[in-house]
């Protein structure tokens, strides 16, 4: 059981096999592609995971804009 997720990312995988960009899983609902996921400790590597891609992309998207607004000046 559980959500088929990315599991590098955690990102939820759909049913063509497209992970969706905004929906992530941690814990139980990861059961069907991590091994362990209720103890404590996996839960928060989860987490851990799912806010270091977020913030590798909000850094990502934010220097994209910052240089094509560097070039529009």
């Amino acid at each position: 059981g559980g959500l088929e997720v990315k599991t590098d990312t955690l990102q939820v995988i759909d049913k063509y096999g497209m992970s969706n960009k905004r929906l992530f899983a941690i814990g139980e609902l990861t059961k069907g592609a991590c091994f362990l996921t209720t103890d404590l400790g996996t839960v928060t590597s989860h987490a851990a995971r799912v806010v270091e891609f977020i913030n590798s992309q909000f850094l990502l998207n934010h220097k994209n804009t910052t240089t094509t607004l560097e070039h529009s000046e």
